[in-house]
């Protein structure tokens, strides 16, 4: 790690490889960019832990969590279950602990993906009949953290925003109308995070922990997939260029829970329908070049 004046200039590390360049990633101190927050914030405050628990309590919240990942997680896997505590493949609640280790903007997107599946919940499908719907609040909280946080990302950014695309339509006019030059726009944001992350490299060699391999590879696709379909279907040249990204193709090893791979399982039925959108993804870029 290399330091000047609020800039760091860090090794990715891990195992030398031939001919490649070392990646090393400029790193700035958080308050340098607090100005600049300032003037993309589109709330009108901050946005706390204490006001997602006010509209989710977390005995709530990680009930979502669960169900995120057994109806959401198959085919969009963004988020890390070994970093949720989640040692297996079938339903499980994570611990309360757990939650709280998670930025609010990410919590609240992957509550709000899985508001839509609360009916297979007992205990959330009552709650649900007798309060007003949250989503989305916690989509305009997920929205205004992410045009904050931008300017400094981490992980956890790209992930929300990631889930941000995915909404549901608030009514269900919005079905039959063709999405507004907005989500274009935000697709290219979702490719300038990821590169400025470094997720558009192979991580494999890095020296970084086992689970963020497997996120960063699945993030990639993820991003991949969305500029794929999305050029594809609204007309538009897709951002992402086959001769800019080195990325390996999916495997069973990038969907593995636990902290080390000798200790984790596999689930061929969590793997398969995200690898199937990218394989297809894959498919729709050959038919935008060839014609």
């Amino acid at each position: 790690m290399k330091y000047f004046y609020k800039v760091h200039y860090r090794n990715a590390g891990g195992v030398p490889t031939a001919q490649r360049i070392p990646v090393h990633f400029m790193i700035t101190s958080d308050d340098l960019s607090t100005a600049m927050k300032n003037e993309t914030r589109a709330g009108t405050g901050e946005v706390t832990k204490e006001h997602l628990d006010c509209l989710v309590p977390p005995e709530y919240g990680r009930r979502l969590v669960a169900l995120f990942v057994k109806y959401v997680f198959p085919a969009l896997p963004v988020i890390s279950r070994s970093q949720l505590g989640l040692t297996t493949t079938s339903y499980q609640l994570p611990e309360l602990d757990a939650l709280t280790n998670v930025p609010v903007h990410l919590l609240a997107a992957v509550y709000a993906s899985a508001f839509p599946f609360v009916a297979h919940d007992d205990y959330l499908c009552v709650l649900n009949t007798y309060h007003a719907s949250p989503v989305q609040r916690l989509w305009r909280m997920v929205y205004e953290i992410i045009s904050e946080e931008i300017h400094n990302p981490r992980l956890a950014v790209l992930q929300a925003a990631l889930l941000y695309t995915h909404q549901r339509p608030l009514d269900d006019a919005q079905y039959t109308t063709a999405d507004t030059p907005f989500l274009w726009s935000f697709v290219g944001q979702l490719v300038g995070l990821a590169c400025s992350l470094g997720v558009h490299i192979e991580c494999r060699m890095w020296g970084i922990p086992a689970w963020e391999k497997r996120l960063r590879r699945r993030l990639w696709w993820a991003v991949y997939a969305e500029d794929k379909w999305r050029s594809l279907l609204m007309g538009r040249p897709p951002y992402i260029h086959s001769d800019e990204w080195d990325v390996s193709e999916l495997d069973e090893g990038d969907f593995l829970v636990g902290p080390r791979q000798g200790f984790s399982t596999c689930s061929c039925d969590t793997e398969i329908p995200f690898r199937y959108l990218v394989n297809l993804a894959r498919i729709a870029d050959e038919i935008h070049e060839t014609f």
